[in-house]
C-alpha cells in the first residue's frame, strides 16, 4: 500500500471514505456503490482483516463460479480508480490474488468500529478515571454518528456469521459504554446525565442487577431518589416484557418502596450507601477525576451554590430589573441605541409614572430584550476595540446579580455578560479579574440549565487558565464540558468550540492521538453548523472557523509543528472581517510569530512581530501587545537580536530604550 496515502473508513451511519492524499484530504460518499461496500464489510470483519476470494464470492453472491467472475469486476484497477483516481488495487488492498484478499491494518485503514471497539477495551481496562471517562467519550462520538452499516440493512451478506459476530461484539461494546459513562456521571454528580446513560444501558441490559443496585445507590448519594424509582421502575418493566418475565430481587424491591414512600428524607437508607464505591471510590477520588491538584473552585463547590439558590429561581416573579431608563447614559456614551430594535428611549406603559408616583415593575420579557440588545452591544464595541467603552455600558447589567439569581433566562444573560467582561478584562491584562469573572460566569450558567451558555462560559475557564499558566488544569474543565456536548440543544459551533478546546488541552499533555482525534471531531462538527445556518444566540459569538483554526494552530504550535501551525492561519491573518474581529485575528498573527520563529524564518518573524505590534497598538490591546513582545524579547535567539531588521523594529516601537534602560 502507498505510504503517501491513509484511508479511513466510516461505517456508523452513511459509508464514506477519507483519502489522506497530497497533503489534502478527501470525502467519497460509498452510497452508490453498493458492491464495495459489501467487500469492504466482509473484509474487515473477517479474522485478521483477510478471506479466501471464493468465500468473499460466495457471501456476495449465490453461486461462486459466477461470483468469482463478478467479485473481478468488483476488484480490477478500472473499477477501483472510479471510486478516486488515487485509489489502486495496490492503495486499496494489502494483498491481493488469486487466492486471498487482504486489506491494511488499522494504522493504514483505519476503520471507526475498530476504532470504537479499541476505546471501549482500553477505556474498561484503564486505572485512571479521568483517561478512561476520555476513552468512553471518545467512543460515543464515534457511534452516535449512526446506525453500524446503515446503508446495508437488507443486505444479504449481513447475515454471514463474520459480520453478525461483529455486530454483536459492538452491541455488547456500546452496553459496556453505557454503563461506563452512567457510572462516570455518577462519581462525577450528574444525577440527571447518569440517569439517561442508564435508561439507555437496561434497556438493553435490565437484568444487570448488581449495576442497577450501583446506580441506584450513587444516585441516593446525590439526593435523587426520584431518579432512582424511576430507573427501578423501567427496570421492572423491561424485564415483564422479557420471553421470560423476570422480577427484581428482594433487596431492589425493597430500596424501590423506600424511595416510594419518601423514607429517604429520614435518611433510613443512605447509610448502606454512604461508603460505597461507584467506579471511582471516595469523595476525594471523585473530586480528583474533575479537577486534579485544583488551584480554583471545583463544580462541587458551585454545584452547593446552586443548590442554595435554586430555591430562589422558582420564587418571586419580581425583583429590581436593569431598566432602560437606567441604560441611558451608557446606551449615549456608546452612540448604538439607533441600530437597536424599536426606541429604547421611549418608555413602555411598565416605566411610565402613575398618578400615585408609583412605577410598575417590569415585565420579564422586556428586561430580557434590554439585556440582550446591550450585550450585543457590547460585543460589537468589543469587536470594534472599544474595550472601556463596552465595559462602562456592561457594568450596570452585571450589578444586577440578585435579580440573576432569581430567574433562569436572567442567570443566562448575567453569565454572557461575565463572559464577555472576562474577555475585556484580559485585554487589559487583569488577568487575577478574568478568572474570578469566568468563574462567576460558570456560575450563573450552571443556574440557567442551559447547555450552550455552560459550555462557552467553561470553554472561556479554560481560556483564562491558559492565560494564567495553568495549562494542565484545562483539561479537567474541557472534560467536564465534554459531558453535555451531546445534548440535543446544543449548538454546533459551541460543540465544536469545546471539542476544539478539548484538543489544545490534551496537546498540553503531550496526548498527541487523542488531540487530533479531538481536532477532526471539531472540524467535523463546525462543517455541519455552517450547513445550517441558524441564527447564533449569544452563547455563539466568539465561536467559529477562524477559532477553530486558532486552536489548530495553538495545539500544532505545542505538538512541535510550526509549519502546519503557520499554513492553517494564513486564510485568516491577511484581513479583519465580521467573521474574525482585530482582536481575535491578531491572536492568530502572534501564533504565526512564534510559528515562523521555530521555523527559524527571521523574514516572515520579522513581518509578523510587526503587524502584531502595530495592531496591539492600534486596537489598544495589552494583551495583543504583550503576547508579540513575549517572543521578541524572551524566545527568539540570541544571535537574532543584533539583525538589522529586528532593531529596525525595536527602534521602531522605543524598545531599544528599554534595553538601555
Amino acid at each position: 500500500m502507498n505510504a503517501d496515502i491513509h484511508i479511513r473508513l466510516t461505517t456508523f451511519g452513511p459509508s464514506r471514505l477519507e483519502l489522506d492524499c497530497a497533503e489534502q484530504t478527501e470525502v467519497i460518499s460509498l452510497r452508490r456503490r453498493e458492491k464495495l461496500r459489501g467487500v469492504l464489510a466482509l473484509l474487515l470483519c473477517a479474522s485478521e482483516r483477510t478471506l479466501p476470494r471464493a468465500e468473499l464470492a460466495r457471501a456476495l453472491y449465490d453461486h461462486e463460479q459466477e461470483g468469482r467472475e463478478r467479485l473481478e469486476d468488483i476488484l480490477n484497477n478500472r473499477s477501483i480508480s472510479r471510486v478516486h483516481p488515487c485509489l489502486t488495487r495496490e492503495v486499496f488492498f494489502a494483498e491481493i490474488d488469486h487466492v486471498r484478499v487482504t486489506l491494511p491494518a488499522q494504522e493504514r485503514f483505519w476503520w471507526d468500529a475498530d476504532a470504537f471497539l479499541t476505546l471501549v477495551e482500553e477505556a474498561g481496562c484503564c486505572d485512571e478515571p479521568q483517561r478512561a471517562l476520555l476513552l468512553w467519550q471518545q467512543a460515543e462520538a464515534l457511534i452516535a454518528r449512526g446506525t453500524f452499516l446503515s446503508d446495508d440493512v437488507a443486505a444479504p451478506w449481513r447475515e454471514q456469521r463474520i459480520v453478525r459476530r461483529k455486530q454483536e461484539k459492538i452491541d455488547r461494546a456500546r452496553r459496556q459504554m453505557l454503563r461506563g459513562l452512567g457510572l462516570s456521571m455518577l462519581a462525577l454528580g450528574d444525577a440527571e446525565k447518569a440517569h439517561e446513560y442508564f435508561c439507555d444501558y437496561f434497556q438493553e441490559l435490565p437484568s444487570d442487577f448488581h449495576t442497577l443496585e450501583q446506580c441506584m445507590g450513587g444516585l441516593a448519594r446525590l439526593q435523587r431518589p426520584d431518579l432512582a424509582l424511576h430507573l427501578s421502575q423501567e427496570v421492572e418493566l423491561h424485564l415483564a416484557r422479557k420471553k421470560i418475565p423476570l422480577v427484581l430481587p428482594p433487596s431492589l424491591r425493597s430500596l424501590g418502596k423506600q424511595f416510594h414512600l419518601g423514607q429517604f428524607e429520614q435518611g433510613t437508607h443512605l447509610s448502606q450507601f454512604s461508603s460505597s464505591k461507584i467506579i471511582l471510590g471516595d469523595e476525594k477520588e471523585r473530586q480528583a477525576l474533575q479537577y486534579q491538584n485544583g488551584s480554583f473552585y471545583p463544580s462541587s463547590f458551585l454545584q452547593d451554590e446552586e443548590g442554595k439558590e435554586q430555591a430562589m429561581i422558582e420564587g418571586d416573579d419580581t425583583m429590581p430589573f436593569l431598566t432602560r431608563r437606567d441604560l441611558f447614559p451608557f446606551l449615549g456614551l456608546a452612540g448604538i441605541a439607533a441600530s437597536m430594535e424599536g426606541s429604547i428611549f421611549e418608555l413602555p406603559e411598565w416605566e411610565q409614572v402613575s398618578q400615585q408616583g408609583s412605577r410598575k415593575e417590569p415585565p420579564l420579557e422586556a428586561t430580557v430584550l434590554a439585556q440582550e440588545q446591550v450585550i450585543n452591544a457590547c460585543w460589537q464595541l468589543c469587536d470594534a476595540g472599544q474595550f472601556s467603552l463596552a465595559q462602562r455600558l456592561l457594568q450596570p447589567l452585571i450589578e444586577t446579580r440578585e435579580a440573576a439569581l432569581k430567574h433562569q433566562t436572567l442567570a443566562r444573560l448575567q453569565a454572557e455578560a461575565l463572559r464577555l467582561q472576562s474577555i475585556l478584562f484580559a485585554h487589559s491584562l487583569r488577568m487575577q479579574e478574568k478568572v474570578i469573572a469566568c468563574l462567576e460566569s460558570v456560575r450563573f450558567a450552571r443556574l440557567s440549565r442551559d447547555p450552550n451558555t455552560l459550555l462557552a462560559s467553561l470553554r472561556q475557564f479554560a481560556t483564562a487558565l491558559r492565560y494564567t499558566g495553568q495549562e494542565k488544569q484545562m483539561l479537567p474543565v474541557f472534560l467536564e464540558a465534554q459531558l453535555y456536548c451531546n445534548e440535543p440543544t446544543v449548538a454546533p459551533t459551541v460543540r465544536a468550540g469545546i471539542h476544539a478546546g478539548t484538543a489544545v488541552a490534551l496537546a498540553y499533555q503531550q496526548r498527541h492521538k487523542e488531540a487530533e482525534f479531538y481536532l477532526q471531531l471539531a472540524w467535523e462538527t463546525i462543517e455541519k453548523g455552517d450547513a445550517e445556518q441558524s441564527k447564533p444566540s449569544l452563547a455563539e459569538i466568539d465561536q467559529g472557523k477562524a477559532r477553530i483554526a486558532g486552536n489548530e494552530a495553538l495545539l500544532a504550535l505545542v505538538l512541535g509543528e510550526p509549519k502546519r501551525a503557520w499554513t492553517v492561519l494564513v486564510p485568516y491573518t491577511n484581513n479583519a472581517s465580521a467573521a474574525t474581529p482585530e482582536r481575535n485575528r491578531l491572536e492568530m498573527v502572534n501564533y504565526q510569530s512564534r510559528a515562523a520563529l521555530l521555523m527559524g524564518d527571521r523574514e516572515c518573524y520579522v513581518t509578523c512581530l510587526r503587524q502584531g505590534l502595530e495592531g496591539a497598538i492600534a486596537l489598544q490591546s495589552k494583551k495583543r501587545y504583550a503576547e508579540a513582545i513575549t517572543t521578541l524579547k524572551k524566545e527568539i535567539p540570541h544571535s537574532w537580536h543584533q539583525d538589522a531588521p529586528i532593531r529596525a523594529v525595536k527602534e521602531e516601537f522605543g524598545l531599544l530604550r528599554e534595553e538601555v534602560q
